[in-house]
């Protein structure tokens, strides 16, 4: 992150059999860091495949803006909203060990899973942290703490930013803010 991040949130999924998963989603949509970003720390506490629930998501997006959201299936995710995608776009299931340690920041696109196992959970611990020159974060998220504990006096982020949407530009999406083309999915640029 550049320098010594702030730590602002820590929270343990508990995702028994049965249970649904979390739609596609960038954290950054909740914490509003300004200026930076966040960076999530997912421990897993239980061995983590497809079948219990793990996590998946889209290699590359950690480069791209903060994209609009829309509604999400509440059958197959606790959350109601979730990034939309092009179709075709690759999703990739982030098998883990107990113990394992999953680091990125909060624009990367992720969710989760339904746990549809029999009797196997998949819990695990995050820590969220944000970049050390942020001034501002969601109101959910304070106090903000330095590494040594003491508290900061960080400003309340606005409730909403500009965010990428879907266009297509010569047959092919691309994410656009404002109208101008901000990232080419199949090079990142």
């Amino acid at each position: 992150m550049g320098r010594e991040p702030y730590a602002v949130q820590t929270m343990v999924y508990f995702k028994p059999a049965g249970a649904r998963g979390q739609a596609l989603h960038q954290d950054q949509y909740y914490l509003r860091v300004n200026p930076g970003t966040c960076m999530a720390a997912w421990l897993a506490l239980d061995d983590c495949d497809e079948q219990n629930g793990c996590m998946q998501v889209v290699p590359g997006s950690h480069t791209w803006p903060l994209i609009c959201t829309v509604g999400a299936d509440t059958t197959q995710s606790f959350t109601d909203v979730t990034v939309p995608l092009p179709e075709g776009t690759p999703l990739h299931a982030v098998m883990m060990r107990a113990g394992d340690v999953l680091f990125f920041n909060g624009q990367l696109v992720h969710g989760s899973f339904p746990n549809t196992s029999a009797d196997r959970f998949r819990r695990a611990l995050i820590g969220h942290y944000i970049a050390g020159e942020a001034a501002q974060v969601g109101r959910w998220y304070h106090p903000a703490l330095r590494m040594d504990g003491r508290p900061l006096d960080l400003a309340d982020s606005p409730g909403g930013t500009k965010c990428g949407i879907w266009a297509e530009q010569n047959g092919e999406p691309m994410l656009s803010v404002d109208g101008f083309v901000v990232v080419d999915p199949d090079t990142h640029d």
